[in-house]
């Protein structure tokens, strides 16, 4: 019990920049043992976190691997957000804070669960930096079993106390990019994520700047940080909030702040007149796409629209990328064969590449040692060094990718391909 106490009132100090935001006045120890309170008995769980606390700083200890890599962390504490969201608070097991990021960037997220095939997911980072731990805000899918799907992982199978592993944070989608322009930001449902990152970074920083938050949801219900926004939007005179509900009630539409049926690029085009912002969009595919086509036409420029996709490749229109961009430098832009040659080195595996195949899965096929997380070109698991050969990019990598790496998932051969995996 003692060895608790200690290491949670050090965390207290290391950590009091987290109290303003989501514990008001309370120490962290006491968040903590609000926290155990409200899943096992306080007993039984400050036995199993000394156990997992210990185990966990002899991996620190022995561990002599940069913090950008895969770590294990705490689960400090899992919040309800919605009725089907969970925010999930990690920690650092030895006490230390954790390294900052910049607001937008997404950790990489292992499953923790034993006796099933590893998953790994990429999921933003749900809060602003600078506060020594990371938060995470998942949805559970409709659909999906712990087999297969993280979300439901997370939801039904970790509790406070728990120990999980995690990459990052990494990633470029941040608010960086806008430089000291107005910022749009657009959210749909659990792609809200990003979006409060982006605004508890911008708020402060850019007193000046005019920011917008456009966020779609179906109903109440499904508002995740919906007060925490409010509070925001009553502190800074230059932030502006629009929450739309699909399927608002005539009690919702009374609160003043929610308005009802669906916001588009027209729509917000209208509102911020002739400010020239940069867009950040997170959601379905789908609407992203639907989005960024609309507010090109109206005529806002494409290098201004920048968005957020962790659930499959998006299709966006290639105006919003240069054809240097897309394609290497010294390949053409004529039809490629349909089939190329990819070699293995280190397992020593030659496959057969096809116009419909995906460099990421023929690399799991010849069971190359090569991770996976977005499959979309943004967390950076799946980057590999190319030996030899060229290839051209179906949409530009978010991630981090030098002229001897390529991103697997979002990548296609141009000629036969030797790779270091």
């Amino acid at each position: 019990m003692d060895a608790i106490l200690i290491v949670l009132a050090v965390a207290a100090m290391a950590w009091a920049g987290f109290q303003s935001i989501h514990i008001g006045g309370a120490s962290l120890l006491q968040y903590w043992q609000s926290a155990l309170s409200r899943s096992r008995s306080a007993e039984t769980r400050q036995s199993a976190i000394v156990t997992q606390l210990k185990r966990s700083q002899v991996e620190f200890r022995n561990s002599k691997q940069p913090p950008s890599v895969w770590r294990t962390l705490v689960v400090a504490d899992i919040v309800r957000e919605s009725s089907d969201s969970k925010t999930f608070v990690f920690v650092d097991p030895s006490g230390d804070r954790l390294p900052s990021f910049l607001p937008g960037q997404h950790l990489l997220v292992e499953s923790p669960v034993k006796g099933f095939p590893i998953l790994r997911r990429c999921y933003s980072l749900s809060h602003g930096p600078g506060i020594g731990l990371y938060q995470i805000t998942v949805k559970r899918k409709e659909v999906g079993t712990v087999e297969t799907s993280m979300s439901h992982r997370l939801h039904d199978h970790v509790a406070i106390g728990d120990l999980i592993r995690v990459r990052g944070p990494q990633g470029n989608f941040t608010s960086a990019l806008a430089g000291q322009s107005p910022v749009v930001l657009m959210a749909a449902g659990i792609g809200i994520t990003p979006m409060l990152s982006m605004l508890e970074g911008l708020v402060a920083e850019r007193p000046n700047s005019s920011i917008w938050l456009y966020y779609q949801v179906r109903d109440a219900s499904q508002e995740v940080f919906g007060e925490r926004l409010r509070q925001i939007a009553r502190k800074y005179s230059h932030f502006q909030l629009r929450i739309f509900h699909s399927r608002s009630n005539s009690s919702e539409a009374r609160k003043g702040d929610v308005f009802s049926g669906k916001f588009g690029p027209v729509h917000i085009h209208r509102e911020i007149g002739s400010e020239a912002p940069h867009f950040f969009m997170c959601g379905p595919d789908a609407w992203m796409k639907r989005c960024a086509e609309g507010l090109e036409a109206i005529g806002h420029p494409s290098e201004r629209i920048h968005y957020e996709s962790f659930g499959g490749e998006l299709d966006v229109p290639v105006s919003n990328c240069s054809t240097s961009e897309l394609i290497e430098a010294n390949q053409s832009t004529e039809a490629i064969p349909k089939t190329f040659q990819v070699h293995f080195e280190r397992t020593k595996n030659k496959v057969e590449w096809r116009a419909e195949s995906n460099l990421l899965d023929l690399a799991v096929a010849a069971n190359a040692a090569v991770e996976s997380g977005c499959r979309s070109g943004n967390c950076g698991s799946c980057v590999t060094r190319l030996l030899k050969g060229n290839i051209r990019y179906r949409r530009k990598p978010d991630c981090e990718v030098n002229d001897q790496q390529i991103a697997l998932c979002v990548a296609e051969p141009t000629s036969d391909l030797e790779l270091d995996a």
